[in-house]
């Protein structure tokens, strides 16, 4: 598992940006989990066994994601 904290510019939780990231990655076709006591961390949960090609694939549409958000 890899996570990514979100925060604004005055470094304090930004909950709003995880959520909007998250559901722009549902649209780039991929699955994103959001946490954190403040819902501002979001999570890469791949399967065990899992190819570069699959990696690439996924860092792609969250690089799409950010740009939707």
């Amino acid at each position: 598992m890899v996570a990514a904290q979100l925060v604004d510019a005055d470094g304090c939780p930004d909950s709003a940006a995880a959520r909007a990231i998250q559901v722009a990655a549902v649209d780039e076709g991929l699955l994103l989990l959001t946490c954190g006591a403040f819902g501002h961390v979001i999570r890469f949960i791949p399967p065990l066994i899992v190819g570069k090609e699959h990696i690439d694939e996924g860092v792609e549409k969250f690089a799409g994601a950010l740009a939707r958000a």
